[in-house]
């Protein structure tokens, strides 16, 4: 079964869209159910879970060619990793584009006679605050090596998976894996140091 998701994993590379759709049938629960997990709910009110499986779908055909064939969960890590970023946008095309934001919706359970204002937004200091942590977060990454920043880099702000994150740098999944843990304890630190 194994040498099949291999076959299968290399057709797909060569542009086989019957191995595609046999690959992501294999994962698609899983992929859902990331999907479901990125959302937020007033954003799933507008966006299907579907929608969001079969965009990263398109991606992944689209760029067959850059996926390279790994372990078993190889593709479906990969997948995982272009469902994360096509959630973020369609929650970002939800929340920031003002005429369609979701943080404007209220549920008619959850309302008095108040349909006609806008949902709240946030505070000057709750804004000032936001920025605050960004500023920490910027001064704590940038005390670790640069191999550290990287990693959380592609991991965090690219929303790679870590093969992904693996075939960036050009180390083992596991060697990233080792590096990603330790990064994120020396961050944790160097984070805490920045407190006010």
């Amino acid at each position: 079964m194994e040498d099949d998701g291999k076959k299968l994993m290399e057709r797909f590379v060569r542009g086989d869209e019957e191995a595609l759709r046999l690959l992501i049938g294999e994962c698609a629960p899983v992929l859902h159910a990331r999907a479901r997990r990125r959302m937020p709910r007033k954003v799933l009110r507008r966006v299907s879970l579907g929608d969001i499986v079969q965009e990263a779908q398109i991606v992944a055909f689209q760029r067959c060619a850059q996926f390279r064939p790994g372990g078993p969960a190889s593709f479906r890590n990969w997948m995982l990793g272009i469902v994360d970023r096509k959630a973020m946008e369609a929650i970002e095309r939800h929340t920031e584009v003002q005429k369609r934001a979701v943080a404007r919706e209220v549920t008619r359970g959850q309302r008095p006679d108040t349909a006609h204002h806008v949902g709240r937004q946030p505070s000057p200091s709750e804004h000032a605050i936001a920025a605050e942590t960004a500023e920490r977060v910027q001064r704590a990454l940038a005390t670790l090596p640069a191999h550290y920043q990287r990693v959380l880099r592609l991991a965090r702000e690219d929303g790679l998976s870590l093969g992904e994150v693996a075939e960036r740098t050009g180390r083992s999944r596991e060697a990233v894996k080792k590096v990603y843990g330790r990064a994120l304890c020396k961050f944790k630190e160097a984070f805490e140091e920045e407190q006010p």
